[in-house]
């Protein structure tokens, strides 16, 4: 639940905030690819709790040892993107990949979760009642904005580092 929250505030607030990320992320770019920017990054932000969802499924199956669903997941990443391209692209342009992006989540996500859900049954009523799990949630949000301020970082530093000149 913690999780999906973040992911919501998350969510939101990229959404929200889209004119301003796509400045930050990339200062140079004129009006024109800033407004694609902006269009792209509010279908892209539509991916984030599918992306969270897949990377806690994938981390399931593989501390059970089963490895072959999410292998696939690449798999079936790449067959959405190539039939993407093949039908979409001509009509729609770069917003065939953006799609295929997202598509590529929600489908890995549903893939995973059939996996999942043979190896345990998950009920939200037990799920919250747990001490364990409780801690578990508070101890994973200071990783959580850890690796969110790390991931920003990196962006920011390789914003900065496009604008500086050679030599």
């Amino acid at each position: 639940i913690v999780i999906s929250l973040m992911m919501f505030i998350l969510l939101v607030c990229c959404s929200l905030l889209s004119e301003e990320i796509s400045r930050i992320l990339a200062p140079t770019y004129d009006n024109e690819m800033h407004n694609q920017m902006n269009r792209l990054l509010r279908v892209l932000v539509f991916a984030f709790p599918f992306q969270g969802l897949v990377t806690i499924y994938g981390a399931v199956l593989q501390a059970e040892n089963r490895f072959t669903p999410i292998k696939l997941t690449g798999f079936l990443s790449s067959f959405v993107s190539i039939l993407s391209i093949l039908f979409f692209a001509k009509r729609i342009g770069i917003y065939a990949l953006t799609i295929a992006f997202l598509l590529s989540y929600v489908l890995n996500a549903f893939f995973l979760r059939v996996n999942i859900k043979r190896l345990f049954a998950f009920s939200l009523s037990n799920f919250l009642k747990d001490e364990n799990i409780r801690q578990l949630g508070m101890l994973v949000v200071p990783l959580i904005i850890g690796t969110a301020g790390h991931e920003v970082n990196l962006i920011i530093d390789k914003s900065v580092a496009s604008q500086i000149a050679e030599g």
